[in-house]
């Protein structure tokens, strides 16, 4: 991967200290989804990064894990520490439980508000809502807000079994899309705007 500015090609390890949580595992996909977007507006383009099957410690398998590695002007992962979030991560206000098979960071997708405020959607189709399983949900975070999308609870319809709303996401220019594997699909207004890459991959 290469960062604007910097002549050479940066390789982020998920076994290196600060990229991933748990280090490297078996089977975990570190980039399975990836997306770019200024979080903090310090002018430097940060990675999100999806981590759908990674195991947590509680057991069980596939809880999933997104990373927010911070840009700087040295590159990726050279200035703050980069973020590490579970769907149980009470600091990131996602106020869920991690479950088997949930997939989180199945898909992500970024962008900037017309009103320049940047904001990430994060995927989890393997979530079970409504007695159903794989049903599948988004995240959104924007700001200091966490707002969580599924069918039936800010996305119009009815929640289906082995739905997995969540599974691609998309943010467009003034608008994101929220689809699932059975080809329901949701597009929501946010007045996003998308703002030129720094990063090339």
């Amino acid at each position: 991967m290469q960062y604007e500015g910097i002549n050479t090609t940066q390789v982020l390890d998920p076994a290196v200290a600060g990229n991933n949580k748990f280090g490297a595992q078996a089977g975990d996909q570190f980039g399975y989804s990836m997306d770019i977007v200024d979080w903090d507006s310090d002018g430097c383009t940060d990675l999100l990064v999806g981590v759908p099957f990674e195991d947590l410690a509680s057991g069980g398998r596939d809880h999933g894990m997104v990373h927010l590695i911070y840009g700087s002007p040295d590159g990726l992962g050279k200035g703050k520490v980069s973020e590490n979030w579970t769907q149980d991560s009470d600091a990131a206000g996602f106020g869920d439980v991690a479950e088997s098979r949930d997939n989180f960071g199945f898909s992500v997708a970024a962008s900037r508000t017309a009103a320049n405020q940047p904001y990430l959607l994060i995927g989890v189709p393997g979530e079970d809502t409504f007695g159903h399983w794989d049903t599948g949900l988004v995240h959104m975070l924007r700001g200091t807000m966490n707002y969580t999308l599924w069918v039936g609870d800010g996305i119009p319809g009815a929640a289906v079994a082995d739905g997995r709303v969540g599974y691609p996401l998309n943010a467009s220019a003034h608008d994101f899309v929220l689809s699932g594997r059975m080809a329901s699909s949701a597009t929501l207004r946010s007045s996003a705007r998308r703002r030129c890459s720094a990063v090339r991959r």
